[in-house]
């Protein structure tokens, strides 16, 4: 035999050896089927097929689907949530603080144990001029985790700032109680010699300048709200107060400078525009103040004091249709005062001063 047979013969022999080796891996048969991925013969693989599935495997097995159908049933809440606080962050960028509130509070739906949201939107609500409800927010964050250092200085900064404000002393709170059914004079009077002693407190100027605005009396009225703006500069109820104390003494840029003071702060505020509105109003820019009421109404719909300005306004712009249309839902608003209720009488003829 030459060495070439001979070498087919062992290689042919080798070739069977390895043929072998890969039968049947279960039973250990030469005829597996062919197809699969693992050698088995017809017999085995159909023994293994129908072997149970442990149950250990079985529960792993359900756990996981479980958590997958929950995150497929979450998904598009969380994303919802997500998108609305990102959203809420851009307008944020932007100045757009309404919009920034209205994103945020969506947010807070999904997410209504995040402390950061939370802030978010009381530094929204600041920044709209709801000191009140920022005042409320503030007493429901307590003992809220805020994680972000930066937030957490924010709402530090704001908490302090209106402590300042709105935060009475004692001898304040109590002069207040004596005097609450005296007159505005006799109001005044006290007043005056408590800030007096106090010439740095806020809500005292505050209260002085109302009252002296109350009777007409502008200059005071003024001398008094910038002693509270040199300590709080950005504080908007001052802001609007001094531009309207500036329309009454008809000081109308002036006016309209603490209006856009605001609007550098936040371009979506509604207290602005309308206080806008007011001044074009007393300079007979009837065309012009429909355009700033109508803004201030659109982000603000249920403010009472808007409502009355674009009644006004649409007045004299002779949109009587429009107009009752508005004194119709003022009407029914929850916190009429006799002076809203004397004020909508003004209109029965038609006529306004």
């Amino acid at each position: 035999m030459s060495e070439e047979n001979m070498n087919n013969k062992y290689n042919y022999g080798n070739f069977y050896d390895q043929t072998y080796h890969y039968g049947c891996e279960n039973c250990g048969r030469s005829i597996v089927e062919e197809g699969y991925k693992f050698n088995l013969c017809k017999d085995c693989r159909d023994k293994l097929s129908k072997r149970p599935i442990p149950p250990s495997i079985k529960l792993v097995f359900l756990i996981v689907i479980g958590l997958v159908i929950y995150s497929l049933m979450r998904f598009p809440t969380t994303m919802k949530g997500a998108i609305a606080y990102e959203r809420g962050k851009q307008a944020e960028e932007q100045k757009k603080y309404s919009t920034a509130l209205e994103e945020y509070k969506k947010a807070n739906e999904q997410y209504n144990n995040s402390g950061n949201i939370k802030s978010k939107i009381i530094i929204a609500q600041y920044y709209n001029g709801n000191y009140a409800d920022v005042i409320d927010l503030l007493i429901a964050l307590e003992g809220t985790t805020i994680d972000n250092e930066k937030l957490y200085d924010q709402i530090d900064d704001i908490s302090l700032d209106l402590q300042d404000i709105y935060v009475l002393d004692s001898e304040l709170s109590n002069l207040l109680d004596i005097i609450a059914t005296d007159t505005d004079d006799i109001k005044i009077q006290k007043l005056t010699e408590y800030i007096n002693v106090h010439p740095n407190n806020n809500m005292a100027a505050y209260m002085l300048s109302d009252l002296y605005c109350t009777q007409g009396n502008y200059e005071q009225a003024k001398y008094y709200m910038e002693i509270m703006l040199i300590q709080h500069p950005n504080n908007q109820y001052a802001l609007v107060c001094m531009a309207a104390i500036e329309r009454e003494l008809e000081n109308y840029d002036s006016a309209i400078s603490y209006c856009n003071h605001i609007l550098h702060m936040n371009v979506e505020s509604a207290g602005a525009y309308a206080a806008l509105a007011r001044i074009e109003l007393k300079r007979l820019n009837d065309k012009k103040a429909l355009d700033y009421i109508e803004k201030a109404y659109e982000l603000d719909s249920d403010n009472l004091s808007i409502m009355e300005t674009l009644a006004e306004t649409y007045h004299y712009n002779d949109m009587i249709e429009e107009r009752n249309e508005i004194l119709n839902i003022i009407k029914e608003h929850d916190d009429l005062s006799p002076e809203d209720k004397e004020y909508l009488e003004s209109f029965d003829s038609e006529s306004i001063e």
